[in-house]
Formats: structure tokens, sequence, C-alpha cells
């Protein structure tokens, strides 16, 4: 991949020298005859035209190959284990075990006998007959349980922290391990990112699929049709190949529960697994008016953790007597015992009262009744002694963020993603839309302007553009140049990155060439030059000087930017970078396409002079199309501006990669979340 990035880049190097140094030699030779000219530039834009469209022909052919669904399903399962196994690692920090939880049915014996009954053959048994409502109990292998259930379909209840995610984890990866070739691969989803008024079930599962794991976002070549854009995602769906585990229905709008229970019920999946709390889900089952939403899944509740496993847990590897002050408390009915028997509260004590060689906080201190009076203030203690335990007295030394600056920034980014709706995902793409949208602009503009004041300005400061357009040498003629023209750059810029800041949804992080709309480019283009040599000079100035302000749209016609086409997922990072060179792709393409026919015109009246409108007018349609393309830039601004004002450090991303480390953010495919919603509200209320 690198190798190919380098000669690539060698090779358009090459391409603009030689193109440079032919347009040079021409102005030299002179033109006779402005049939030539038209000649000569119609040759150097077929040339381009017909490289552009043979690569992007040869592109399209290597990244769409038709794939069997075997094949698809074995990339969406190697990615899923990837991801979810490095959150398994990063949540058993510090050595500790998995919490041991256990479930029983939330349904009496007979919803189970009437469900048996109007699913007939599909009761999974090893005996053979009719199972108790009780064998959906059990403590270690939840899998067998889901196994056991008519249509493989499953409510998993419980309450806040009680361990309800972990446990869809390793589901997930027990589904993946007894997972046979060709087989449904199982995929864990938050739901909180999906409006189900604007997708259905399917449709949301399909774009979410195409956006992580981005070779699924191709179009089905053998399955496709002309009605929509029919991806391998949605074939793998249709075809009964991916088993959704949805974590979080409790986390939606609570005015979109009906329908997104009714979207589900009305999904016909190989299997299901939906996770919520408790209270979300029983009350918007009993509001319903018709049919029961999901009466065919059955339901089982996660019970909370007894006094004995939490014991063990705490103490598992700890010095002797550490936790002994405590043990106790946990078998009372106190605010301490009622805190500590969730998974959640139980891994926060652990994480902080770990001993890490120096002095730090103990656990006997949660005694302390005129501290903690009730359950909310043990439970805002262990939130904030998380941070200080990650950050402050850690043994990794390594930690570039002190205490505070951690703090300040997760509250931050947890206080935006409550304000404006957007659940638990941290975009960084969609970071933008956290400020005036002008915001951007205002940054953008100045920095570009500077940069082309300084390009056209330093030249004409030396004398380059002296003959050309009349300017005596030295500062004043530089500064005469430059000024004007940075500011007409950064005016430009300004407006453009602003207006343009809300339309682009999501990263950018590939191009792909549009064969079809490419070879008709490249005919209106030939068409164009035999009409060319039939006309006077006035009328090819204007064709000529029309090519160069509409190459650019045609561009952005044959040229789409699309996900990458990789054999594995993809994580936030990797989409930025993409994003960057994609955006840096476009943005020389199009300002080298629209601003060489107008230095090719104007190189007999002078090379200074066609350098520099030709470079401007290159510039403002290459950023013109580059901004509307991509979301680097516009991150980039923004994530300034909220650094300038001391919100979030200047490296983000880097934060944001170590807080997923350190088990304060999780990964899930592109975006980073919070490790537990209860967290992202502390951050968001308290600080």
């Amino acid at each position: 991949m690198a190798r190919r990035r380098i000669v690539l880049a060698v090779g358009l190097v090459a391409l603009g020298g030689a193109l440079i140094w032919l347009g040079v030699h021409f102005a030299k030779a002179g033109w006779d005859a402005s049939d030539k000219q038209s000649s000569v530039i119609g040759g150097f834009s077929g040339l381009g035209g017909l490289i552009l469209t043979a690569y992007g022909i040869w592109q399209a052919t290597r990244q769409q190959l038709p794939l069997s669904m075997e094949d698809l399903t074995r990339y969406l399962a190697d990615g899923v284990q990837r991801e979810w196994s490095v959150e398994v690692q990063l949540r058993q920090l510090h050595g500790a075990p998995w919490i041991s939880v256990s479930w029983n049915p939330d349904m009496t014996p007979q919803q189970w006998t009437d469900l048996l009954s109007v699913t007939p053959g599909a009761v999974n048994c090893s005996s053979g007959s009719t199972p108790d409502v009780q064998t959906l109990a059990g403590e270690h292998n939840i899998i067998e349980v889901l196994n056991r259930i008519p249509g493989r379909q499953l409510v998993l209840l419980g309450e806040r922290g009680s361990g309800k995610t972990t446990l869809l984890i390793r589901l997930l990866l027990d589904l993946l391990e007894e997972r046979e070739s060709g087989a449904a691969v199982p995929v864990l989803m938050s739901l909180a990112s999906w409006d189900p008024n604007k997708k259905d079930l399917k449709s949301w599962i399909a774009s979410e699929l195409a956006r992580e794991h981005p070779l699924l976002g191709i179009a089905d070549r053998q399955r496709n049709v002309r009605s929509y854009y029919y991806s391998r995602a949605r074939a793998l769906l249709d075809q009964n190949l991916v088993i959704p585990l949805l974590d979080g229905f409790d986390e939606l709008p609570p005015g979109l529960y009906m329908e997104t229970l009714e979207e589900i019920s009305k999904a016909r999946l190989p299997g299901l697994v939906l996770v919520s709390r408790s209270s979300e889900f029983e009350l918007t089952v009993q509001a319903a008016q018709g049919v029961i939403p999901l009466a065919s899944a059955p339901r089982i509740y996660v019970d909370p953790v007894e006094h004995t496993k939490a014991a063990d847990y705490l103490k598992f590897g700890m010095p002797p007597g550490r936790w002994e002050p405590i043990f106790p408390h946990l078998a009372s009915d106190g605010p301490l015992a009622r805190s500590l028997k969730t998974p959640l509260h139980l891994f926060l004590a652990r994480t902080i009262y770990t001993p890490r060689g120096h002095e730090g906080p103990v656990p006997s201190e949660l005694l302390d009744g005129e501290r903690f009076r009730d359950e909310n203030d043990i439970c805002a203690h262990l939130f904030d002694g998380y941070i200080d335990s990650v950050y402050g007295y850690s043994a990794d030394s390594t930690s570039r963020w002190t205490v505070k600056q951690a703090r300040r920034t997760l509250s931050f980014l947890a206080r935006k993603l409550q304000a404006t709706g957007e659940g638990r995902d941290i975009r960084w793409w969609q970071i933008r839309k956290w400020c005036n949208p002008l915001i951007p602009g205002l940054i953008v503009g100045p920095v570009v302007g500077v940069g082309a004041g300084l390009a056209f300005g330093i030249p004409a400061g030396l004398g380059f553009l002296q003959e050309e357009l009349g300017y005596d040498s030295g500062i004043s003629e530089g500064l005469r140049a430059g000024i004007p023209t940075g500011g007409l750059v950064a005016l430009f810029v300004t407006f453009l990155a602003g207006g343009t800041i809300a339309l682009r949804e999501d990263p950018a992080i590939a191009l792909r060439w549009s064969p079809i709309k490419l070879v008709g480019l490249m005919s209106v283009g030939m068409l164009l030059g035999v009409t060319l040599q039939s006309m006077g000079a006035v009328f090819q100035l204007g064709l000529l000087l029309g090519l160069a302000l509409f190459a650019p749209s045609a561009i952005g016609r044959g040229v789409a930017t699309v996900g990458a086409i990789l054999t594995s997922s993809v994580g936030p990072n990797r989409i930025l970078a993409q994003d960057r060179r994609t955006f840096l792709m476009i943005t020389t393409i199009v300002g080298l396409v629209s601003g060489l026919p107008l230095f090719l015109l104007m190189m007999s009246g002078g090379m200074g002079g066609a350098l520099f409108f030709a470079g401007l007018l290159g510039l403002f349609n290459g950023l013109r199309v580059g901004l509307k393309a991509t979301a680097w830039l516009p991150f980039l601004a923004v994530r300034f501006y909220f650094a300038l004002r001391g919100h979030v450090p200047h490296n983000l991303m880097a934060f944001l990669a170590d807080a997923h480390r350190r088990g304060i953010l999780r990964q899930v495919g592109t975006v980073y979340q919070f490790r537990h919603i209860d967290l992202q509200r502390h951050l968001a209320q308290n600080y």
C-alpha cells in the first residue's frame, strides 16, 4: 500500500512537470495560428481525460469484483471479531476477572407455553420434550439460552449498570466462535443513533455496516436493481446473513420507543437480541394499543450481583485485608450495598481502589456516612474517582493530560452529545455542527488567504511579475500583489466554508470515478476541440474560459467521494487520514484541471501573469469542490476553535484514542462512545 502511494505520487509529480514543461516549450516556440493553440490544448485535455478515465475504469473494476456471500460474511465476521476482541482486552483492566452475572426469565410459564404453541417444531431441547420456562435461566453461557428460543429472538432487560452490555459482548463473541462458514454473522449496534422515522431497521443496519466495514458499502453488482442503490450490506441482510444485537433501547428519545419496537417487529431476521433497561421497555409494551411488539421474543432479566460474588470480585488479586472493612456492609440494605450490586459500580470501585505503589484512596472511605449519605453520593464519587484514577494516580506515567484537562474535555464532549441529541456517538466529522457554521469559515479563510497572499506576493516582490503586471521591484510591489490577492481568497474561502459546512454528512475516504460520466465528458471535450478549430479567436477565448470554469463542476459529477475499499474494518483515526488525503487529492485535481486551460491560454502574454490568474482560478475551484466533498478541513478549524477556548486539546484525536485505551471510551466501528451512558450523563450534568 505504501509503495503504491509513493509510485502514484511520483507519477503525478512527473505528469505535472511534463505538462508544465510542454506548456513552456510551446510558449517559447510561439503559436502562429489559433487552431494550433486549440490543437495543443485539446491534446493536453484529451490526454489527461484519457488517463483519468482509464484509471477510473480500472479502479472501479478492481474494487467492485463480484464476491460471494461466503466471502462477504467471512470479511464481516473477521472485522467484528477483531473490533470486539480489543474491547474485551481493554475492559479487563488491572487483571480483573469477568463479573459473573445471572439471569432469570421475565415472563410467566403460561406466556412461555403460549409462545411455544404458536411456534411448532422450533423447540431446541436435548431431550426433545417441551422445556420449562426456567430453561431460560442461567449464569454463564447465554448462547445456550438463545439457541433454545424459537426464532432465536431475545429481549435482555436489567437495571442501569447491571452488566447487560458486557453480557451482550460475551454473547457476540460466543456466536462468532460457534459460527460455521457462510452462516449468519452477529453484529453489535447501538440503537442511540437510529431514527425509525427516517429509516427502517434493515436500511439503518445496512448504512451502519457500510460505514464501519466499507467493503460492504459497494453496490452488489450481481443483485443490483435500478430502482435504488443496493449495497452488499443490504444483500447480506436480505439473505438473512446478519444477526443484530441491538444495545441501548432506553437511550433513544422516549418519543421514539413505540416506533422503534414496531419497526424491529416488522423486520424478519434470522435472530435478534434487544437490550434495554426494564422500566422503559415494559412501559412501552404496556402502552401498545394493537399487537404487542416483539411478542415472540422471550424476556430475561439480569439479576443484581450477589454480595458474596461482589466480595470475591473486589478482593481478587488484592492485598489481604484491603477490602475486608467493606464486606460486612455488602450483605445489608444500606446505600453502599445497593450501590455495589451492579457490575458497573463494582468495576469503578475496584479501579479506583487498586493500589499502585504509592499512597492513594482506600476502600474504607466509602463507609463515611457524612460524606456519602445515599446511593447518588456514592455513584457520583465513583464516576469522579474513576477519572482521577485513570488520569491522576495511574501507574501509566506517560499521560499527556492532567486530571483537570481530561475531565474538562470529557465533560465538554458529554455536554455536547446531550445538548445536540446525538446519543452516544462521538463522530469527529459531526463535531463541526457543535458551533456556529460561520466559525470554520472565519478560521480557514484568513489562514488560506495569508498563504495565497504570500504565494503571490513574494514572486511579485522579487520581480517575477514586474513585466507582466507592470510592477516595479521591491517590497511595496509584493504587498500590492499579495494583500489584495490574500484578502480576496480569504473572503472567498470564509463564505465558502461557512456556506458549505452543513452539506457534508459523512467523511469522504476515497475517490470513485464514474466511467460513464467521464467518457461522456471526454466526448464533449472532443466536440469542443473540433468546434474550436472552426471558430475565430474571440469564440475560442470564450470557450476556453468556459472550459476552465466548467471543469470543476464536470469533475464533481464524474468523481464521487466514497467509503474506502479495505480488507478490514476502519477506525476513527484512519477515517480522518483518508478524508484528509481525499481532500488534498480532489482539491489538487480540480485546481490543475481548471487552472491549466487558463494558464495555456495566457502563456503567450507572459508566464507570470498566466501563473497568477491560473493559480488563483485553480485555488478557488479546488477549494470549492474539496470543501463540499470532504469533512477534514472544517473539522480542523472547529477543533482549533474549541482548543483555543480551552474545551479540548489541540490533538483531539490522540486524546480520544488515549481515552479509549484507558477504558473511558469504547470504540464502535468508526465512532467513540463513553464506556457507559451513566458516565456520559454524570459528566454532562455535573461539570
